[in-house]
């Protein structure tokens, strides 16, 4: 309690026994108790503040460091699995003055297979753009059908539902690509009445990919998982949350959906 016209602190306590009430003391010891505990409550404040900012900082550095760590990764696998351009471009023209010979109706579909091997070369480049237009992707894709429909005197039935302008929005190389293939490699593809029904949809900022295909019975490809795996690195890699792949696969029908927001 404040005394001797407010200029000390009585008894050197806030309680004290033995002295006369005096409203206006009172009062000044409340106001003094109450700028006291503001006093407080004001460097609590700034102290948390000071703690939050300090965490919201680490946290930063440690999503900087394990985002470092995960391109460093992507990098070197990609690196990994790269093969040599050169190496390539020798198989090629070894096979295009072989068949020159033996097979020269063949050549169209080994240049056509040569600039879709260099595809997957140049995408899985850590160097190369990191999307490509929708429109170039699908492409591709319907270049790598017509080859595999080269190849196999089996039909392939596809229902190709394009939406949109595709060349109004980007996708990663290879997205619709490995779709397809993982669609051609363990569905059936030669029942008119159960095609492969490929809905491919481009907005100016939103992708949507869905694929259905029957199930084939007796597969004599084993699926490892590691397309639709790699898939969803490459996406988390690219678009962190703004994307979701979902994949249903029942006993008869699998289907896939992929929607990228951008």
């Amino acid at each position: 309690m404040y005394g001797n016209q407010f200029t000390g602190l009585l008894y050197g306590a806030y309680v004290v026994s033995d002295y006369p009430f005096s409203l206006r003391e009172f009062l000044q010891t409340i106001l003094i108790m109450h700028g006291h505990f503001t006093m407080l409550a004001i460097l609590y404040n700034e102290y948390e503040r000071r703690i939050s900012e300090v965490k919201e900082k680490l946290k930063q550095v440690e999503q900087r460091i394990a985002a470092q760590q995960q391109k460093a990764k992507f990098e070197y696998i990609s690196l990994a699995q790269q093969v040599s351009a050169h190496t390539m471009v020798n198989v090629f023209q070894y096979w295009k003055s072989h068949f020159q010979i033996i097979s020269p109706e063949l050549l169209p579909q080994i240049d056509r297979l040569y600039e879709l091997m260099l595809y997957y070369m140049h995408s899985h480049d850590v160097s190369s753009p990191k999307s490509i237009l929708c429109s170039v992707e699908l492409s591709i894709v319907q270049a790598y059908v017509e080859i595999q429909r080269s190849l196999t005197s089996v039909p392939i039935e596809i229902v190709w539902n394009i939406i949109g302008n595709l060349d109004s929005n980007a996708i990663p190389p290879t997205t619709l690509m490995t779709l397809i293939e993982n669609a051609l490699k363990h569905g059936i593809t030669d029942d008119p009445e159960y095609p492969v029904n490929v809905v491919f949809s481009v907005k100016i900022d939103e992708i949507n990919i869905r694929i259905e295909n029957k199930i084939k019975k007796n597969i004599n490809s084993p699926s490892h998982g590691v397309g639709l795996t790699a898939l969803r690195k490459r996406l988390e890699y690219i678009y962190n949350d703004d994307f979701k792949l979902s994949v249903n696969n029942s006993q008869s029908w699998f289907r896939v959906e992929l929607r990228i927001v951008v």
